[in-house]
């Protein structure tokens, strides 16, 4: 009788046990929700707990959407030759770009299912993207919503006006309360010609959400007459000085544009803070500045400084010491250098299509470093513009660690530290690097075995 009550004495303290972690669990989840505004599995925030959402940001219905040439396009024009390759339209008489939105040529039709997410509210501009000037004879628009798929609302003009690049876009508020399908439609008119449909800044939020307070300026951000007004009538030596900064911050509005910055600024809470940490830190904002162009655009590159600064910013919180500089430091100049490089496709010097991660390769260099497999002496002197020259080696991500232990094997006769790839391999003119012999199973163990492919998890094939 004891051994039974002993049992459940057992029993009992295991299901309180449980109960409480269960709790606990329910009570950390219920913070998390709270605090982030979504209910969050890993990375995923569920949609239906944002206030607002963009509509490139979810899947359309692929199966029963189409266009008239092309491919369906998000978040870019259709001609990336134009503006950036951002969609842009006229708004308020002038040329407007925009980061998010949709592009599709008429004539088209884009479905969305938008049921189980609950909102609102669909807000979009759109019309012809301005690339395409008086070309054409336009377009005519029509938005639709829809509670079962197949029987459709009308929402916009039952006779659309004809819209071309150089029209005036539409804008259009639409109550999508208990309604689970949105469809845009686009018509040619009659002739494919310039017929660049676009939907820009299509969102879909929450009854409360103010979408003119959400994209007020912020300060930290200023216009370049902004920074001008600041810096009249200052002397060489206050530029040098106490207006360096003022000078740093209009050199970068004016390389990315102020309208451009706003609006990046605006997308996320991320991209927020990655931006104004960059115009607020003077050595980090100099060293972008003084590192030369970026290799691609200014856009390009901002959009990787984001998601380097995201990733690695508490990285830049090292104070430790190394003997010729400290961790935080070393790391800054890592991510500003990548975020020049990698504004661009940096890819495998042959076939150029296994290209390279900047966060991959930032924690590459800096796991190497850590480990005393790079000349620290020299890595951790290196400035902006001869960082750049390491981050951006043409070689795939996966192949770095492997060459770096590869030339400590096999050192060559010049010592073995040399750069010069020809100190290791034989030139030779007409080389066929597709040779099945490369690339067959039967022969996987043999290379393995001279070069160590296992070991560094180097994709065969």
């Amino acid at each position: 009788m004891s051994k039974i009550k002993e049992l459940l004495a057992k029993k009992s303290v295991l299901v309180l046990i449980c109960c409480l972690i269960f709790v606990v669990g329910l009570l950390f989840i219920l913070k998390y929700i709270n605090n982030n505004g979504g209910i969050t599995f890993g990375s995923v925030t569920l949609a239906s707990q944002k206030k607002v959402i963009y509509l490139s940001d979810i899947p359309y219905e692929k199966n029963i959407s189409n266009v008239g040439w092309g491919q369906i396009i998000l978040d870019g024009n259709l001609d990336s030759k134009y503006n950036k390759g951002l969609i842009t339209l006229i708004v308020n008489g002038q040329q407007k770009s925009f980061l998010k939105g949709i592009s599709a040529h008429a004539t088209s039709t884009v479905i969305y299912d938008i049921s189980g997410l609950n909102y609102d509210y669909f807000s979009t501009y759109y019309g012809v993207d301005a690339s395409r000037g008086s070309a054409g004879n336009g377009v005519k628009f029509s938005i639709y919503t829809s509670t079962d798929g197949v029987n459709w609302d009308l929402e916009t003009l039952v006779s659309p006006p004809v819209k071309k690049g150089n029209s005036e876009a539409e804008y259009i508020r639409i109550n999508i309360s208990g309604k689970n399908y949105i469809k845009l439609y686009a018509n040619s008119n009659g002739n494919l010609d310039g017929d660049h449909a676009v939907y820009a800044n299509s969102k879909l939020y929450k009854e409360g959400y103010d979408e003119e307070a959400s994209e007020a300026p912020y300060s930290f951000i200023k216009t370049l007459e902004e920074y001008d007004n600041i810096l009249a009538n200052s002397s060489y030596d206050d530029l040098l000085t106490t207006k360096e900064m003022i000078l740093l911050q209009r050199k970068f509005v004016k390389s990315v544009e102020y309208d451009m910055l706003q609006a990046m600024a605006h997308l996320s809470e991320e991209n927020k803070e990655a931006i104004e940490w960059i115009l607020t830190d003077k050595e980090a904002l100099k060293y972008y500045i003084t590192g030369g162009a970026p290799t691609g655009s200014y856009i390009n590159s901002v959009n990787v400084l984001i998601k380097l600064y995201t990733l690695y910013k508490d990285d830049l919180k090292n104070t430790t010491s190394t003997e010729y500089t400290t961790l935080g430091n070393l790391y800054k100049r890592m991510i500003i250098s990548l975020s020049l490089t990698h504004s661009s496709n940096v890819c495998l010097w042959v076939g150029g299509n296994q290209c390279s991660d900047a966060p991959t390769r930032y924690a590459i260099y800096k796991k190497m470093h850590a480990n005393d497999l790079l000349i620290n002496k020299v890595f951790e002197t290196l400035n902006i513009e001869e960082m750049r020259w390491v981050m951006n080696n043409i070689i795939d991500d996966e192949e770095i660690e492997w060459l770096n232990h590869h030339i400590r094997k096999f050192p060559s006769k010049w010592g073995p530290y040399t750069t010069d790839p020809y100190h290791y391999i034989i030139y030779r003119f007409g080389y066929n690097y597709n040779k099945p012999e490369y690339y067959s199973k039967e022969n996987y163990s043999k290379w393995n075995t001279k070069y160590d492919l296992g070991a560094y998890n180097i994709t065969y094939q």
